[in-house]
């Protein structure tokens, strides 16, 4: 009988908590939908970026990025 009644709370419990989440939606899910920030950087021409591992004689590795700056990519001043 304990049991029973256990089961019947629970499920009582389920379809109270089901019906107020539908009621009360949360409030910040569309404002966080419609704010978006604008990324947007200036023009710029960005040369080749290499990147690179290599190991030294005792097998550490060394990760690195080479840049490949010139007057082809500096751009205009």
């Amino acid at each position: 009988m304990q049991y029973f009644q256990l089961n019947i709370f629970v499920v009582l419990f389920t379809i109270v908590v089901s019906a107020l989440a539908a009621v009360y939606p949360a409030e910040n899910v569309a404002e966080a939908s419609e704010f978006r920030p604008k990324r947007d950087h200036g023009q710029g021409v960005t040369g080749p970026v290499h990147t690179y591992v290599k190991t030294d004689k005792h097998a550490n590795f060394k990760w690195g990025v080479k840049h490949h700056v010139g007057h082809h990519y500096a751009g205009r001043r």
